[in-house]
């Protein structure tokens, strides 16, 4: 998933001079004087400090010199992406931070590692490259790479998540032509079955829990476009903010699930559901729409968002949207675009801008 933004503005001198280490003493008295009158000088601005890091960061690194993005993580060790390798994606499995070529499937040149479970088994697609590729759904289990298939008629598929008893959600399609009448499937014990719509003509399944839950989105019978759960064989709705769209993204263990969806006024929010009620997540200040992306089952959230300035990965606790770029050490060079999945333990996975080039990070929370 791309695009998130924002460069960190501090750099490591910076912070050490603002906590008076290695100050000169004339300055160090102006600054004692200023904190016990409490004042500025007139006009002057007051400053924004830079919140104190809640994360080390770790760039995965890519098969090559190209870029990299990180999609999924079972744990720290094992994390699922892709790398370009002459301006092709190749699906990848961070094992122990480095990377592993997963392989394409025959006819293909490019593939995208979608979600990795605590086994290490990886899904995702492969596909020829195309104005749009078409792709197929794929396994990687125990070092082998195998083709999942499509539902009946159809040619083309994509897996988009797998829970560790190896049940596998995505989509599946006939044609380029029939894309919007995708329909969303469940593959389990070697089958793979539709799990229909909301009444419209398509559906796309994006995530699953260990129960067995899946979300995603589907069409309704009013044309419009919703986020769905489904569950002990039914589809139920989920709404939306008073808009007319929504999509869910990711569903925890303890049923948690988040996406994102419109407003009355068409703005588009990331967002919650929680015991059949929707909460609004908002934006990032100064930002105009945003999306949730992973959700853990202590209920925090990430995901990312945009605004005039570009896109911003966020994480959403105790009540907060915090701007993640803040939360990582000042000076590291790093503009985190989006974080796409969060473990229980804190850990975070995503995409982001370093030296110029876009690349998958790691991010670790900072015991203290």
């Amino acid at each position: 998933m791309l695009g998130r933004r924002i460069w960190s503005l501090i750099v490591h001198s910076q912070a050490a001079k603002a906590w008076g280490l290695g100050v000169p003493t004339a300055a160090l008295g102006l600054m004692i004087l200023t904190a016990a009158f409490g004042g500025r000088q007139s006009g002057q601005k007051p400053m924004r400090s830079q919140p104190k890091a809640e994360f080390e960061i770790v760039r995965l690194p890519p098969l090559g010199s190209a870029a990299s993005e990180a999609n999924d993580l079972a744990s720290a060790d094992l994390v699922a992406g892709l790398s370009y390798v002459s301006q092709v994606p190749r699906a990848v499995l961070w094992l122990q931070g480095q990377p592993k070529d997963l392989g394409l499937l025959p006819g293909s040149d490019q593939g995208r590692a979608l979600a990795v479970n605590a086994r290490g088994a990886v899904v995702g697609e492969s596909s020829r490259s195309h104005i749009i590729p078409l792709p197929r759904a794929f396994l990687h289990v125990e070092g082998k790479l195998r083709d999942l298939g499509a539902l009946r008629g159809h040619r083309y598929s994509s897996a988009r998540d797998i829970n560790s008893a190896g049940w596998i959600v995505g989509y599946s399609f006939a044609s380029m032509l029939s894309i919007r009448k995708r329909q969303a499937f469940l593959y389990q014990d070697g089958r793979m079955r539709s799990l229909g719509t909301l009444g419209g003509k398509g559906a796309n399944a994006e995530a699953l829990n260990e129960a067995g839950g899946v979300v995603g989105w589907a069409d309704t019978d009013r044309d419009q476009s919703h986020a769905f759960l489904w569950s002990e064989n039914r589809m139920m709705d989920l709404g939306t903010l008073g808009g007319r769209s929504s999509a869910a993204r990711g569903i925890s263990n303890t049923g948690e699930i988040i996406g994102w969806a419109t407003t009355a006024t068409g703005e588009q929010h990331a967002c919650f559901w929680r015991d059949g009620r929707i909460g609004d997540l908002g934006v990032l200040s100064g930002d105009l729409t945003s999306e949730a992306l992973g959700v853990n089952d202590v209920g925090t959230v990430v995901g990312t968002s945009r605004g005039p300035s570009g896109y911003r990965a966020f994480l959403y606790k105790s009540g907060t949207l915090h701007d993640l770029n803040r939360l990582i050490p000042p000076g590291s060079g790093w503009l985190l675009r989006s974080a796409d999945a969060i473990a229980s333990t804190g850990e975070i996975v995503g995409t982001g801008e370093l030296g110029g080039h876009r690349s998958a990070f790691l991010l670790r929370p900072l015991r203290n």
